[in-house]
């Protein structure tokens, strides 16, 4: 029977107990995702679970679909129905998580809020961020917001980074949509002066007003090997500085940490072998 551990627990430990069955269920899939049909005594060996048990193991992931039988030899492999699963974790997903840590390592080194964003479907999208533990940050959710491709320095540090034939494939989408963004998307000559203006500089920059007041950003893009991953920003109250002050004072750690994060998206397996971008238009 499954306890809950009372609010009393120590820090360190999760809020509520295992739950044994499903952590077993697990090692399963995990067993049969590296090694294809397997028999289930040396499945049981393999995930150290007593015979009986994988045997139950089994038959509730064949109840569930994720699990098939065949017939001829008594092995078990995984049905095509776990491929929802990873489906679900797009490259997004992984891009943020690996973004994060560094994120809030910048944070803690500039107290101001920073945004990890990608461009997916011709729209600037907030994956990650640091202002829910930013001490200076008017906002706490940000994951999930839309933020302007060609007014928002995280949408003009994207564009100034992509390609002749990803510009204008990105730059068609949007204007096709329609949206708030198409009218400038559509002019060739304002996007080019843009992106002119963000490479001349060395990193994009936009003020904005938020809740009532002022707010300035420079942003760096984040590119991996094969795709242009997104951008980074810093985000800052336009009373205390200006988004040329802020270049001053925060451009090399705002570089290191893309820099940093680019390094990671390079290394890790999902990403390297995608071969394909992430702006998803």
């Amino acid at each position: 029977m499954e306890r809950t551990i009372g609010p009393a627990v120590a820090k360190d430990r999760q809020p509520y107990q295992s739950v044994y069955a499903l952590e077993r269920g697990l090692r399963i899939i995990e067993i049969l995702s590296q090694k294809g049909w397997t028999r289930p005594g040396k499945l049981a060996g393999l995930t150290s679970i007593d015979r009986s048990s994988t045997y139950r193991l089994l038959s509730t992931l064949i109840g569930a679909g994720y699990v098939v039988k065949r017939d001829s030899d008594g092995s078990y492999a995984l049905s095509s129905k776990i491929g929802l699963l990873a489906d679900g974790f797009i490259q997004t997903d992984l891009a943020a998580q690996i973004a994060a840590p560094f994120l809030e390592q910048l944070t803690s080194e500039i107290s101001w809020p920073s945004d990890f964003a990608g461009l997916i479907g011709g729209e600037i999208v907030i994956l990650e961020s640091t202002h829910r533990v930013s001490p200076l940050s008017i906002h706490r959710a940000m994951v999930g917001k839309r933020r302007s491709l060609v007014n928002s320095s995280l949408g003009q540090a994207i564009l100034s980074v992509l390609r002749k034939e990803e510009l204008e494939t990105v730059l068609s989408l949007v204007t096709r949509q329609g949206g708030p963004d198409a009218g400038v998307a559509s002019s060739r000559s304002v996007i080019g002066q843009i992106v002119r203006d963000v490479r001349q500089r060395g990193y994009a920059a936009a003020v904005g007003a938020e809740e009532g007041k002022r707010v300035g950003a420079i942003a760096l893009p984040v590119r991996a090997p094969n795709a242009v991953i997104g951008a980074i920003n810093i985000i800052f109250f336009h009373s205390a500085m200006t988004t040329n002050e802020a270049a001053e004072r925060y451009l090399p750690q705002l570089r290191k940490c893309a820099n940093d994060i680019a390094k990671a998206l390079a290394s890790a397996p999902a990403l390297h072998h995608a071969g394909h971008s992430l702006d998803e238009t």
